[in-house]
């Protein structure tokens, strides 16, 4: 009798009112349960987790005692990481006189194929610098199903699931059809992101996928020399891979020597465009500017990108971007499936892969 108003492909206005109803109801007749309950999480040390909820404009969002997660379904993007405690929000807001995106996800390339034409099988597609999943509005989706279709372990109340199926307009410009998945995770103070590529075709696809999330400095000024640092799992001399011509990949690469307290964050330190870095890290932490880690990233993907817009100085935030993929070369005019780091998926394949950012205060 509930199912067309509780179930997950219940959608609209009506079902909207009666969900919250329905739980103000529940609330309401089992009110000393919930407390009770809620007393012996808190007494045992046990995070207290919410269900996510829908917040409005298609966002939802993930909370415990400690964070406050939004995102939202257009573009399935992070909208919101808030400390509970302190208050801080450690996601850049979106404002557009520094840059309007605030966690885009990249796919199905990173960065830019040379002169915006990629080939595939000598036809030609034009397709914009980070493809087109950013600009998509993705379905929510119950996390459960996620589980049976690929035997994952997700609870509805700490993770949240989006999907973008190809489609007539995806196939002008990319001529592959897929499934994307983008599964939000919160677990005390880590929110683990995953991506799920699924191959909807009977032969192979191309693609390649990134994160682009943004966070703040802490006590941003303008006017400081230096607004921060960030610290790597490795310091030491390492390779840089250089950009040029409007952020394409050059063909001999820089030195970078990084110390064990890290790369100083300055006017300076992005000017020449991001810093990307091919097989050498895993993780990246963004310090205040006493040094101390205040917000870090882990991942498994080969190539990550660290960048800020410094066209006017300094902005106040920082991009760290875990890559499955990166630019063209310079020049490149070959076919997508020879691109430097394009991932390949068999038939019915799937791809599956994640990055955590963890909060450290």
């Amino acid at each position: 009798m509930f199912d067309p108003f509780t179930g997950h492909e219940a959608k609209g206005p009506l079902v909207n009112k009666f969900q919250k109803a329905f739980i103000d109801k529940a609330e309401f007749l089992y009110y000393d349960l919930i407390r009770d309950y809620n007393d012996f999480l808190e007494k045992e040390n046990i995070p207290v987790v919410k269900e996510p909820a829908l917040v409005e404009n298609n966002q939802y969002t993930l909370e415990n005692e400690q964070l406050r997660v939004e995102m939202s379904t257009f573009g399935a993007e992070l909208q919101s990481i808030r400390n509970k405690i302190t208050g801080f929000e450690y996601l850049w807001h979106g404002d557009k006189a520094y840059w309007a995106r605030r966690s885009p996800i990249l796919f199905p390339i990173v960065g830019k194929v040379w002169n915006g034409r990629m080939f595939y099988h000598s036809r030609e597609y034009l397709l914009s610098q980070h493809g087109f999943a950013r600009d998509c509005e993705f379905e929510a989706i119950n996390v459960l199903d996620l589980n049976r279709k690929f035997n994952y372990c997700f609870s509805s109340f700490n993770a949240m699931a989006f999907l973008l199926k190809s489609n007539e307009n995806t196939n002008k410009i990319y001529p592959f059809d897929f499934e994307l998945y983008v599964v939000y995770q919160l677990e005390e103070r880590s929110l683990k992101v995953h991506w799920v590529v699924e191959n909807k075709t009977d032969g192979d696809i191309y693609f390649q996928i990134g994160a682009h999330p943004a966070f703040n400095y802490r006590n941003f000024d303008a006017e400081a020399p230096i607004q921060g640092y960030m610290k790597f799992n490795r310091s030491g001399r390492l390779s840089l891979t250089r950009l040029e011509c409007g952020g394409y990949a050059a063909a001999e690469r820089a030195d970078l020597v990084v110390s064990e307290s890290g790369i100083a964050i300055t006017k300076e330190t992005f000017a020449g465009d991001a810093l990307v870095f091919e097989n050498q890290l895993n993780r990246v932490a963004l310090c205040d500017k006493d040094g101390e880690p205040y917000v870090e990233l882990s991942f498994d993907a080969p190539v990550v990108g660290l960048w800020s817009p410094a066209k006017t100085g300094y902005a106040p935030f920082m991009c760290i971007e875990p890559w499955y993929g990166r630019c063209d070369k310079v020049g490149y005019d070959g076919d997508l499936q020879d691109r430097e780091w394009i991932q390949k998926l068999g038939s019915r394949e799937a791809f599956d892969v994640s990055y955590d950012i963890i909060i450290e205060e």
